[in-house]
């Protein structure tokens, strides 16, 4: 195995806060906007799931494609295409919600 620094324990050991084995994951990190980050596309991908999940049983839809021109696009196969964008709020605001443009293939 790799070299052992002294009172750190070795990946292995799961005995930190939350199983963390590594004594850098007792630190708060000083900046942490990438959880904000990763949240906000857990929350659009989980809006675009359901659609996603429709291709499955549902034959009207083409394809889905998230993060392009908007958080994601829905293709029909009359020719329509929707770009969805999903908007969430912040804790005690309202809920968020998505509005979407449906446009025709050229």
């Amino acid at each position: 195995m790799g070299v052992e620094a002294e009172g750190i324990g070795t990946p292995l050991e799961a005995d930190g806060p939350h199983g963390a084995a590594h004594a850098l994951f007792e630190l708060a990190p000083e900046e942490d906007s990438g959880s904000d980050t990763l949240g906000r596309h857990r929350y659009q991908t989980e809006v675009a799931a359901p659609g996603c999940l429709a291709m499955l049983t549902q034959d009207a839809i083409d394809f889905a494609v998230c993060a392009w021109h908007e958080d994601f696009v829905v293709a029909w196969t009359d020719g329509y295409v929707e770009l969805v964008s999903v908007k969430h709020r912040e804790g005690a605001q309202a809920p968020g919600r998505s509005r979407s443009c449906a446009m025709t293939a050229a």
